[in-house]
């Protein structure tokens, strides 16, 4: 059983995210993608019981 997201507007967001270019942390938000194709990928912290 699979639902999928494609085309489907994301939702409002915004949240600290790494830059490993410039080495620091930089606030990222769905207004910096609007009008783009991007993808979102989740996965749960290192270490976790799996």
């Amino acid at each position: 059983m699979s639902t999928t997201l494609v085309t489907r507007q994301a939702p409002e967001f915004k949240l600290d995210a790494y830059d490993p270019v410039s080495g620091k942390y930089t606030t990222v938000s769905s207004e910096d993608y609007k009008g783009k194709w991007w993808t979102i990928c989740f996965y749960p912290g290192d270490f976790t019981f799996v």
